[in-house]
Formats: structure tokens, sequence, C-alpha cells
């Protein structure tokens, strides 16, 4: 809060308006909202346990308990009646499926608690005494309970806007459906009912996670009807399709989307995997600037999945080179990657793609030599990339 606070007090360098924003805040829980946000964690603990656990951390000062308190199967010992007070009968039947899993989660990954008292009063009196001139405050929350002093005086001073959110996994399974069928029409697919579910469960029913995931699907699966079997081998919570989620949005330079990943992805494996992975990447990326040179004008990034896989991919392999012992020849993978790859290429020069592979060899070496924080290294190449500085040195 303090920081939030000086936020707000300090003067842009740029004269102008300026804009606060904070996603999804916890200055509006209470007790009366821990059913509804315990619900949201037991949706997110398959398509985002670290968004899950940090939600729970968030509840526990609220119901009164430490982290301390659960662990080792110390949450059995909540009473159906200390239960029921802050969970839906629902989470207290299945807690055994649930519970376990996202205290697992916390302890294992070391989540720090959430403070227990009500931070909120410096906020509610600098709204009161009026906000400075052109600055602007956004916050959103999933939970929120009307009776905060906070929320009042946000009702007097400012605007409200309320997003309902469908209860029940029926009413967002549909939200789903809605929210996929224009990709699904686009593409000339239809998708099974039982695919759906699955697609739901995989990613959690967050909508941007499952559209991102659908195209995915739609891109891979080889029928006209996507079936379960086709999301099951596409969308997991594998560490590999996590990686290429990463390099995805890199390339993309979509900077905020790769921190989070990135720090989600550092609590599963090794950060030398995630270096690694990044180079492999860049390296099939020189092979596809090659392949581009064989292909002539006949490609252009513009060009969609199903055009590709018929006129230019025959062409790619036709003109395949024997592979080398242990090498990694991008003719050689599936089509969608070699697409991908040709499409991520041509963001890039030949020059660039060489300056980030130097790049990384000095990351790896300074993380093998020195003490430097392996997170912030690769923080500072996506940054690199994402800020169109790919063709300069390190640092």
């Amino acid at each position: 809060m303090p920081g939030l606070l000086d936020d707000i007090r300090t003067n842009p360098l740029i004269p102008g308006r300026k804009v606060i924003v904070v996603p999804d805040t916890n200055l509006f829980q209470s007790k009366e909202t821990m059913p509804e946000i315990i619900d949201r964690i037991r949706e997110r603990l398959a398509g985002n346990p670290l968004r899950a656990g940090e939600d729970f951390m968030g509840i526990l000062s609220q119901a009164g308990l430490t982290l301390q308190d659960l662990v080792a199967g110390g949450w059995k010992s909540i009473s159906q009646t200390e239960g029921l007070k802050i969970m839906s009968p629902e989470a207290w039947e299945e807690r055994e499926a649930w519970l376990p899993k996202v205290i697992e989660i916390c302890a294992s990954r070391q989540l720090p608690p959430h403070a227990g008292a009500d931070e909120s009063q410096g906020l509610i009196n600098a709204l009161l005494q009026g906000m400075p001139r052109d600055t602007h405050l956004i916050l959103s929350a999933g939970s929120v309970d009307r009776r905060k002093r906070l929320y009042k005086a946000i009702s007097e001073v400012g605007r409200i806007v309320y997003y309902p959110k469908p209860k029940g996994q029926t009413r967002q399974l549909q939200s789903l459906i809605e929210a996929g069928r224009g990709l699904l029409t686009a593409a000339g697919r239809e998708m099974a009912p039982r695919a759906w579910e699955v697609l739901g469960n995989r990613v959690g029913f967050d909508l941007q996670a499952a559209k991102f995931a659908l195209e995915k699907v739609i891109n891979y699966a080889t029928g006209k009807k996507i079936t379960e079997q086709d999301v099951e081998e596409v969308v997991g919570d594998d560490a590999e399709a996590t990686l290429f989620d990463l390099v995805g949005a890199t390339w993309e330079r979509n900077l905020g989307r790769a921190l989070v990943i990135l720090d989600d992805l550092l609590y599963r494996i090794n950060h030398m995997q995630v270096l690694s992975f990044f180079a492999r990447e860049i390296r099939l990326m020189l092979q596809a600037k090659d392949i581009e040179k064989l292909i002539g004008g006949k490609y252009s990034p513009a060009m969609d999945y199903p055009r590709f896989q018929s006129a230019i991919y025959p062409m790619i392999k036709a003109g395949e080179s024997p592979k080398g012992k242990g090498s990694i020849m991008l003719a050689g993978q599936h089509p969608y990657v070699v697409y991908n790859c040709l499409r991520n290429a041509g963001r890039f020069r030949r020059e660039e793609l060489i300056g980030l592979l130097d790049y990384l060899l000095e990351i790896d070496v300074s993380l093998k030599t020195t003490g430097k924080d392996p997170r912030l290294m690769l923080e500072s190449f996506i940054i690199r990339v994402a800020t169109g500085r790919a063709g300069s040195r390190g640092e």
C-alpha cells in the first residue's frame, strides 16, 4: 500500500495524463468473499497453480489460519462448522481433492503470507482528499465486499463498473464455448462436447488462456471435428508446453506475458533448461533464415497455416539436407513448428539473432562463474528482445 500511495503522489516525468492500474487487488476481500475466492482457487489449480497458491495465501489471515496450521495433514483438523464459514458446501465436500494440492503448492514454493490488517485507510484518505490533477487510478478485483469502507469511498468520488462472472461450471463452460466459437467457425472446425470440458479443465476456464490454447489445437488437429484426444495431446500443464508459450510471447515482444510465464516456469524447472531452450529456438530461427532463401518470394509471413502446409512445406522437405549426428534440423520438425519458426524469424535480422545467441552465451558464462540471480539474467534477456535491442551486446 505505501508503494501505491507514493505512485499516486509522485508527479510524472512527462507532463500529461497518468494512469495507475492495480490488477486483481485483494483490498476488497473479507470473510464474506472467501467462499467465492476458494471456488476460484479450485478452478485455477490445473491451469495456473502459482496464482491459485497466491490467492490461497491471501485469505489465510482472514480465516484466522497460517500455512503452518495446515501442512503435514493439519488441514484435517478443520471442523465442518469452521470449514463452512470460509468455503461453499461443494468445496467442503471435495476438500480432499483440492486442499492438499494447494497447500503443497504454497509450501513447496515458499509463498509469503499476506498482511492480515486492513491497509486501505491510507488510500481512502487519498481518494477523499482528491487525486492529483490528471492522475487516474484503476483497481480491478475478482471478489468484492461492498460493505468495505474503500468500496464506499470509491462509489462517492469515482466510478464502479461491475462485470458479473458466470456461477457454476455449466455456465463457465458455456462462456468458454461462446468465446471460442468464432475461432472454430473461421477455421471451419467443430468441437466435441467432451473436448470443451477437457479444454476448460486444462486451462481452468480462463477465457484468455483457453482462446490461446484453442488456437494451438485448431492448428495441430487434422480432422474437421476436434476430439478430446486432440486437446489432451496439445494442451497440458507440462513444462515443455510452457516453454513454447514463453518463447512465443518473447518473440512477439509481449513483455508482460513473457515475464509472468517465466516466473511460473522457474518454480518447476531449472533455469539452465530455459536458457538452453531459448538457444535452441534461436538456432532454429537461423536455419529459418536459410530456408527463406530456398523458398524465395513464394512465402509470406502473412500466409495462413493451411496454405503454408500445402504449398510451402513440401518445398522445404524436398530441399532438406541429411541430418548430421546430434543436429536438430528445422525442416524435420512438425509443419506447424516450421511455420511458426519462419514467422518468428521474420521479426529479426540475422545479425540480431546472432547477437541474441551471443548474449545467451554471456548469460551462460555468468551463471556458471558468478553468483548472479538466474531469474534477473533471464528477465534481462526477455526485456532486451521486447524493447527491440536484440542485436546489442550485453552490458
